[in-house]
């Protein structure tokens, strides 16, 4: 038998998403790391499994078969169109996201000048500028697979995800973002679809060969920082972005559709037991934050912000960044929960 906090520190080591450790602690009657380690020990020992507690595939595959909420779900039990997020009231809409972000075993921060966003996909504002769900999960829900683009940005409404921006300083703040976290080009390898989860990110760079997402950053040149951009030529500009800097969970779509299938699902919660890095490897997978044409997504997995917004969320998180490190020494991650509207 391995020592537990032998246990403990191995699978502290291992690359998962912190609201999925913390969904299996909270399982384990809210274990520490000790704790987690003998709760895994003895669960692997009555499913006559070998490591000790380690979380091998095979521990993880038994996991998710007892406990389904550990496992991939696309959507959550509110499919109709509603009011989701009052947006009159920042502190409200502050309050609102950290206990959306909490219930789904998300992080949050009172510390000062640590960004945090709630991405919420499947929705759109309101004249008022209030968030609302649309039909869109309803008709995933309702159509058979290859006709539905819940999950695509490859149609009309492809701005279909919220982003709040929230934090403290020490007062209250929330701003609100429009873009997608939908992909609107296929892969061969598999389109990379963004697991809902939380992950952490930081501003990095982001590079394209798209001729219309050239031109889409090119044309703020004017207005925005001159060293907001890199480099560029007539085949590639880089600029400023968030990069993702956390384990990864990907599910991977397949085909020529960029839907996602039962057996696309069975094929990612494979592939993060084993830890396969097509599906959790922050290197090879580079999901970052970044903008797009006016018109349509740049995505074959990134999350997208709407150009005539980014220039507004970069500056928000660029003087977040400086406050923190000018308050710590040193540069506070921003944290980023996805989920569908439908778990909301």
């Amino acid at each position: 038998m391995m020592p537990v906090h032998e246990v403990a520190h191995l699978n502290a080591r291992l690359p998962l998403r912190p609201d999925w450790r913390r969904a299996l602690c909270r399982i384990a009657a809210n274990a520490d790391d000790n704790g987690l380690a003998r709760f895994l020990a003895e669960f692997a020992q009555s499913h006559a499994i070998g490591g000790h507690g380690l979380l091998t595939p095979a521990l993880r595959r038994a996991l998710v078969r007892q406990f389904p909420e550990l496992g991939i779900r696309l959507l959550g039990p509110h499919l109709s169109p509603r009011f989701l997020l009052g947006t009159a009231n920042e502190m409200c809409l502050y309050d609102r996201c950290e206990a959306i972000v909490r219930a789904h075993d998300g992080l949050t921060f009172e510390t000062p000048f640590v960004p945090q966003i709630l991405a919420l996909r499947g929705c759109r504002l309101g004249p008022s500028g209030d968030i609302f769900q649309t039909d869109s999960a309803q008709r995933f829900a309702a159509m058979p697979y290859g006709a539905r683009d819940h999950f695509s940005s490859q149609k009309n409404l492809w701005c279909d995800t919220i982003f709040v921006l929230f934090w403290r300083d020490p007062q209250k703040h929330a701003r609100i973002f429009e873009g997608t976290s939908n992909p609107n080009s296929v892969w061969p390898e598999g389109t990379a679809h963004l697991c809902d989860g939380q992950y952490t990110f930081r501003l990095g760079r982001h590079r394209t060969f798209s001729r219309p997402h050239i031109d889409a950053v090119l044309e703020r040149r004017e207005i925005w920082p001159s060293e907001w951009i890199f480099e560029h030529d007539e085949e590639h500009v880089r600029y400023i972005a968030l990069e993702g800097v956390s384990p990864v969970h990907v599910v991977r779509g397949s085909g020529e559709a960029l839907d996602l299938s039962e057996e696309d699902i069975l094929r990612a919660e494979t592939g993060f037991s084993e830890f396969d890095p097509k599906y959790t490897d922050t290197q090879r997978i580079k999901i970052n934050i970044h903008t797009c044409p006016a018109d349509a997504a740049s995505s074959l997995g990134c999350q997208n912000i709407h150009p005539d917004q980014y220039a507004d969320f970069i500056a928000r998180l660029t003087r977040l960044e400086a406050s923190s490190r000018q308050a710590y020494g040193f540069v506070a991650e921003t944290w980023y929960m996805l989920l569908d509207a439908s778990k909301v």
